[in-house]
């Protein structure tokens, strides 16, 4: 299976109050993002992290955490992923941008939120963090950030499933 999820923010303590996060310590939160992601994503399962994965400048607690994930895990950088996220060997890759094709879905994937992207009048889709909700779904673009998703990953389904019931076009379909 193929996994999206961004802004986990590991070991951010103001995330709880900035987001609202119904966790009442960082321990807490940390502990049940990954109990929650491992609750839905197989060892063998694609995840593709849209950034802000993790706030530590550690590298020893950052592979702590992706050691305790399940999947194969890519990373698309967010503005707050240092070093030590972005230098950890338990990435399969870690870019900026990346585009993938899903079941001839072509989708895009950054951290921000772009209103102009490859092939998108075509009818690809733009997946995107770091609005932690303040962004609304649109015309083939949504926010995956795990906030909005009950702490989790969201499959490729769930997002087919969201773009349909938004009505955003997806592959023609309106």
């Amino acid at each position: 299976m193929i996994w999206f999820t961004s802004d986990t923010h590991f070991g951010h303590d103001n995330i709880i109050h900035y987001d609202k996060r119904p966790f009442k310590t960082i321990t807490e939160h940390d502990q049940e993002l990954i109990t929650r992601w491992n609750s839905v994503v197989l060892p063998d399962d694609e995840v593709y992290h849209l950034g802000d994965f993790c706030l530590h400048r550690s590298r020893e607690i950052v592979d702590s955490i992706l050691l305790q994930l399940h999947g194969i895990k890519m990373l698309v950088k967010g503005n707050h992923d240092s070093k030590a996220v972005t230098k950890s060997p338990h990435w399969l890759f870690v870019t900026h941008y990346h585009e993938m094709m899903v079941d001839n879905q072509h989708i895009c994937l950054q951290h921000c939120r772009k209103m102009k992207w490859n092939k998108d009048s075509e009818g690809s889709w733009m997946l995107h963090g770091h609005s932690h909700g303040a962004s609304p779904a649109t015309y083939n673009i949504l926010d995956i950030g795990t906030m909005l998703w009950n702490y989790t990953p969201i499959s490729f389904e769930m997002v087919q499933n969201q773009m349909k019931e938004n009505n955003l076009n997806v592959c023609g379909i309106t």
